[in-house]
């Protein structure tokens, strides 16, 4: 995985790692979450509640070594 700083260079940021809208996609609920406001800019840990302000979302990273949990795609 190649990581690379942003042109502000005020953030570390995954390639190949992205955002997903949720409008195309709606987050499962009442789980541990990244969600962000894309106009904001600012990504917080936080489980997603519905008519909020947020507009994307994505996945807690893993650790290499662990084993995908039971039911998740790669």
């Amino acid at each position: 995985m190649n990581v690379k700083l942003d042109s502000t260079r005020s953030a570390a940021v995954s390639e190949g790692h992205y955002w997903i809208s949720i409008d195309d996609q709606q987050p499962p609920a009442g789980v541990k979450l990244l969600l962000i406001n894309e106009r904001n800019g600012v990504a917080v840990l936080s489980a997603y509640q519905a008519k909020h302000q947020w507009t994307h979302w994505a996945g807690l990273p893993r650790f290499a070594d662990l084993p995908a949990p039971k039911g998740s795609t790669p």
